[in-house]
C-alpha cells in the first residue's frame, strides 16, 4: 500500500469502526430517545450547530432517522455535542484531536496529496483519539498502517542516504584519479622536458594544472537544476523534470473507493453532455444568424 491516501483511507475506516460504539454510547446517555435526530440534525439545518439542533428537537417529535456513520459525521457530531455528551469522558486533548482530524479529513476528501510526515501525523492522531476512546483493536490496526508508512519513510531515507553516500565516493574517486594523473604529468614535464625547453615545459605545464584543476572542480560543483531530458546524478535514469521521480515519488491524488470513482464518472459524463448541448446551441445560433442574414 505505497499510496498514502489510501493509507489514511484505512485509518478513517478504522477510526468510523471505533467511534460508533462510542458515541452512539454517549449521544444515548445524554439525549435518551432523541439521540438520533440530534445526531442527524445539524446535517438537516446546514452544520448550524448543536444549539440549533436542539431548538428544533423541542418543536418536533423524536423520529426515526438512523445516521449513517462514517468519520466525517462522527467527528462532526463530536465536536457539536461536545459539551453536553463527551465532555466529562474524554479531555480538551482528545477535542483537539477531533478538531485536527476533522481538517485532515476535508483534505482528504477534496482530493489533496498527503506526503510521508503528514501522514504518520494523521495516523498518530487517530491512534490517540482510539485509544483515548478505550477502542485498543482499532487503534492497533492504526498502529500497523503508522508502522507501515514509517517503513517506508525509512526505506526513503536510507535510499537517499546510500545515493548521497555512493557519489560522494565516486567524486573522490574521480578527484583523487585527477589529482594522481595532474602530479605524475606535471613531476615528468618539470624533470624531463624543464630543463631542456624552459619556455615550452612552463606553459606546459600551467596548461596541465590548470585542466586538471578545472575537471576537479567541475566535479566538486554544485549544480543547478536542469530542465529538460537529462540524467539524474543519483539513480543514473533518463528523467524530464528537474526533481527525479525515481528519487523522490510524488504522491499524485487518487480516488481511493468506487462509489467516488463512479462519481467521477458522472460527473465527467455530465461535462461531455453539457458540452455537447452548448454546441449544439452554437451550431442552432449560428444557422438562425445565416437565415436572417439570407433574408
Amino acid at each position: 500500500m505505497s499510496n498514502h491516501r489510501q493509507q489514511i483511507a484505512v485509518a478513517l475506516d478504522q477510526l468510523r469502526d471505533g467511534l460508533v460504539p462510542v458515541v452512539e454510547a454517549a449521544m444515548s446517555r445524554r439525549y435518551g430517545d432523541r439521540w438520533e435526530e440530534m445526531a442527524t440534525a445539524p446535517m438537516r439545518l446546514g452544520r448550524h450547530g448543536a444549539g440549533e439542533a436542539r431548538a428544533a428537537s423541542k418543536a418536533k417529535p423524536p423520529s426515526a432517522e438512523i445516521p449513517v456513520w462514517d468519520a466525517h459525521l462522527l467527528l462532526a457530531v463530536m465536536w457539536d455535542h461536545w459539551n453536553d455528551a463527551f465532555r466529562d469522558s474524554l479531555g480538551v486533548l482528545e477535542r483537539c484531536y477531533v478538531s485536527e482530524l476533522r481538517e485532515y479529513r476535508n483534505r482528504w476528501a477534496h482530493q489533496m496529496a498527503f506526503d510521508a510526515e503528514t501522514t504518520l501525523r494523521v495516523l498518530d492522531t487517530i491512534e490517540r483519539l482510539l485509544t483515548a476512546a478505550n477502542q485498543t483493536e482499532p487503534a492497533r490496526r492504526v498502529a500497523l498502517v503508522r508502522e507501515e508508512v514509517v517503513l517506508q519513510l525509512a526505506g526513503r531515507i536510507q535510499s537517499t542516504a546510500i545515493a548521497n553516500f555512493r557519489k560522494r565516493r565516486r567524486l573522490l574517486v574521480e578527484t583523487t584519479i585527477f589529482l594522481v594523473c595532474g602530479i605524475s604529468i606535471a613531476v615528468a614535464i618539470t624533470t624531463l622536458m624543464i630543463p631542456r625547453q624552459p619556455a615550452a615545459g612552463l606553459l606546459l605545464l600551467g596548461f596541465v594544472i590548470a585542466t586538471f584543476s578545472y575537471l576537479v572542480f567541475e566535479r566538486w560543483r554544485i549544480r543547478k537544476p536542469i530542465h529538460g531530458v537529462h540524467e539524474c546524478d543519483y539513480c543514473h535514469k533518463v528523467i524530464y523534470t528537474a526533481v527525479c521521480p525515481y528519487c523522490e515519488p510524488a504522491q499524485v491524488p487518487r480516488v481511493s473507493r468506487l462509489g467516488d470513482s463512479r462519481e467521477h464518472a458522472m460527473l465527467d459524463l455530465d461535462e461531455a453532455g453539457e458540452t455537447g448541448r452548448g454546441v449544439a446551441r452554437t451550431g442552432q445560433s449560428s444557422m438562425r444568424e445565416k437565415a436572417i442574414v439570407g433574408r
